[in-house]
């Protein structure tokens, strides 16, 4: 039966009166009072910022508040007002973020007994962030307005998640150091490496990167030219791509980032995110921008006097297929000390990528070029413990990727290049003897772990070396072991040594080792014999960094031994220890081989 006719004119007149009261509820006029901006520390880390949000509304203001302020620099009615307090001279440095797809029309005005006067030409802001410089202000007292209108914005829509934010500086934030850098494509290898700066919150370098492991260059390319930001250096690569763009000096990378995201073209089409560029530290995670230490180390092994000598497997049986391990680190020393440990390894398999060819070591990201040389050293002692603790009759096939260099620092850029290219190899094994803090996952790095997961790459991670609950606090990449992609194919690895005999009852969590009864997979012990940097001694340095590659070198012997075993196939080689009921899951650690040169 068919409704009357004047049933379905009633409710076709109660749509539109819905559809115009939503329409009104999306863009609503507001009546305000113009927001404060007060001036940002130049020595604190980040900036005082008032932000503005819900965009699609038309704010009004008083007359008081709009008295002399000139129209010409608003194209349109939808702007904001902000009143600029605490200012002790008569110039400083504002700082725009504009996470939105309008183009900014913004204005700087002096309000004094004389009047209103404008301060700045009507200035276009186009791009995520720019810096205005105000000179000439009230010498003799008066408040400053800041007026900006969201103009050229050809479909009037905002998504509630845009924004425009303000700071301003009277003095500028110091310029911060660095590490010697030599940007990727931009820099000529022979050339002198330049410094790559750290942010001045000391948590990322002073640039924002562009990931995906989705979108061709192409698109990230899109994306960055809305930015309006100057591109550093890019990789693309076949499973993922990433853009880095620089940050002029001062401004904040976490809302430039955010700015960023803004603009993304296509948002709900394509998966790609925009994040800081940052720090990644091999020696001091909970520090960054840290430069100083060294490797702590021990006298020797437990076993003392019949410590067996370092030396690596070299016969192996050419019939056999390869383990490849890449060893995402600080590159290995080629001196003439230590340059034969690492050719039996060198890698020959046919597969190539755009930085691994065969008959090479790997790749130098600090010098852009394919000689990993250490500088820290790090790497070293991480490879020296893999080649030291294999003993497979197949072929073992290391890939050094150096993405730290002499202050042991990298770019959140370089380690994710060398787990792309790790995983474009078919690598059997990538291990990651670092970290970095965050209290979430940090999205390109999940990108470029998942996948080396679909490539059938085994991820070995240390859990840190800073008596933290990474359940709690957790460090990247070893928090990633509870995510359900890689709970079979990562392993967290923590730190332990032996009070007495070496049994079970005597396992103990190393006094510095991180630790999490979810995270932290298994437990390897603490040091083993690695050749040293730069020498033809050897050493015990000690760490969880250490302890990562010995679980390592075991799981590509079992591998190798075992062929098409997994990893719930290794952990029947783990025993389980009473006083690490609290710090790793399972209780589980890895017994020393007796068979093997680990500590």
């Amino acid at each position: 039966m068919k409704p009357p006719k004047h049933t379905l004119r009633w409710i076709g007149a109660g749509l539109v009166a819905v559809g115009i009261w939503l329409k009104r509820r999306q863009k609503q006029d507001l009546r305000a009072s113009p927001s404060v901006l007060r001036p940002s520390h130049p020595d604190k880390p980040e900036p005082e910022l008032l932000r503005f949000d819900r965009l699609q509304d038309r704010v009004v203001y008083s007359e008081d508040d709009l008295s002399g302020l000139k129209e010409d620099c608003s194209s349109e009615g939808n702007y904001r007002i902000a009143r600029l307090k605490g200012i002790a001279g008569n110039s400083f440095t504002l700082h725009v973020y504009n996470g939105s797809p309008a183009t900014l029309q913004l204005r700087v005005y002096g309000r004094s007994d004389d009047g209103v006067k404008p301060l700045t030409e009507c200035i276009e802001i186009r791009e995520v962030v720019k810096k205005v410089k105000v000179d000439g202000g009230l010498p003799g007292g008066g408040e400053y307005i800041i007026r900006f209108s969201l103009a050229d914005n050809p479909e009037e829509k905002f998504d509630p998640a845009d924004f425009v934010a303000l700071a301003v500086y009277e003095r500028e934030p110091p310029a911060q150091p660095g590490i010697r850098y030599r940007a990727l494509g931009n820099q000529p290898t022979d050339g002198p490496r330049t410094v790559l700066s750290f942010s001045h919150n000391r948590k990322s370098f002073q640039r924002i990167l562009l990931s995906s492991c989705e979108a061709d260059g192409e698109y990230l390319r899109k994306w960055a030219g809305r930015t309006g930001l100057e591109e550093a250096e890019a990789y693309f690569g076949p499973l993922g791509s990433v853009v880095v763009l620089g940050i002029p000096p001062g401004l904040d990378p976490n809302t430039t980032g955010g700015a960023a995201a803004r603009v993304r073209p296509q948002k709900d089409t394509i998966d790609a995110t925009a994040e800081p560029d940052y720090i990644v530290n091999a020696r001091h995670p909970d520090d960054p921008t840290n430069r100083e230490g060294d490797v702590d180390k021990s006298p020797t092994g437990p076993r003392g006097d019949s410590e067996p000598v370092f030396r690596p497997h070299t016969k192996f049986d050419r019939d056999r297929t390869p383990i490849v391990v890449s060893v995402v680190d600080g590159g290995v020393d080629y001196s003439v000390h230590n340059r034969n440990h690492w050719e039996p390894s060198r890698y020959d398999r046919p597969l190539e990528s755009e930085f691994v060819k065969t008959g090479g070591l790997g790749y130098d990201f600090i010098g852009k070029d394919k000689e990993p040389q250490d500088e820290a050293p790090h790497g070293t002692y991480v490879a020296g413990a893999i080649i030291g603790g294999y003993r497979a009759e197949a072929p073992l096939k290391m890939v050094h990727f150096k993405i730290f260099g002499e202050e042991a620092i990298s770019s959140y850029f370089g380690a994710l290049v060398g787990i792309f290219e790790a995983a474009t190899v078919k690598s059997t094994i990538i291990n990651m003897s670092w970290g970095m803090y965050a209290e979430k996952a940090p999205p390109a790095l999940q990108c470029a772990l998942e996948a080396a997961v679909k490539q059938g790459c085994y991820l070995v991670a240390s859990a840190g070396n800073d008596t933290t609950n990474i359940d709690k606090t957790p460090q990247w990449p070893a928090g990633f072991s509870t995510v359900s992609t890689f709970k079979k194919h990562l392993i967290t690895t923590a730190a332990y040594h032996y009070d007495g005999k070496p049994t079970a009852d005597a396992v103990r969590l190393s006094k510095f080792s991180n630790y999490g009864p979810r995270r932290v997979t298994v437990a390897a012990y603490e040091t083993t014999r690695v050749p040293e940097f730069n020498s033809g001694d050897t050493t015990f340095p000690l760490g969880t960094s250490i302890s990562a590659p010995i679980v390592t070198a075991r799981l590509a012997q079992f591998l190798a031994d075992n062929p098409g075993a997994t990893l719930s196939d290794f952990a029947g080689l783990y025993e389980r220890a009473p006083s690490l009921s609290s710090s790793v899951a399972g209780q589980a650690y890895l017994p020393m081989n007796q068979g093997e040169t680990v500590g």
